[in-house]
């Protein structure tokens, strides 16, 4: 189900190349906390921006359907690494946490207006050669 959503061309779709990655929570240095992620977060939310296509900042209800296509070790052989491909991944790190970076993103890019917004999601974590993750935020009724 969640494949054949990713796929809808009708939707817009965004990728973000490289390793998936997990939201971290604010650090501590010198009793000041700080977020830990400032540099991945403007990174990733300019690749968002550029696939945006100028759609308006999502005020409704929110579906969010994801795929996290994670890296396979270098450790595995070519065998293994056939046998594995399109296969569930079962590693760190979790989902709820790369959900959660995805989320804050598109907030501060104003992709959508709170991720409280989100009434429903979807994800998948598979293993490929090409990591990345791809995602659809759809606003529902």
């Amino acid at each position: 189900m969640i494949t054949s959503l990713i796929n809808d061309s009708s939707l817009n779709k965004y990728i973000l190349p490289g390793s998936p990655m997990a939201w971290k929570r604010a650090g501590l240095c010198k009793s000041r906390f700080y977020d830990q992620q400032t540099h991945v977060k403007m990174a990733k939310g300019c690749e968002m921006n550029l696939q945006r296509n100028g759609a308006p900042t999502l005020m409704k209800p929110i579906r969010l359907i994801a795929m996290f296509y994670m890296p396979m070790p270098n450790s595995w052989s070519p065998k293994k690494r056939d046998l594995m491909r399109g296969k569930h991944c079962p590693t760190t790190p979790d989902n709820t946490n790369m959900m959660k970076l995805i989320e804050d993103i598109a907030v501060e890019v104003q992709i959508m207006r709170d991720d409280a917004l989100i009434a429903s999601h979807f994800y998948d974590k598979i293993y490929d050669d090409n990591p990345r993750t791809e995602f659809i935020l759809q606003e529902i009724e």
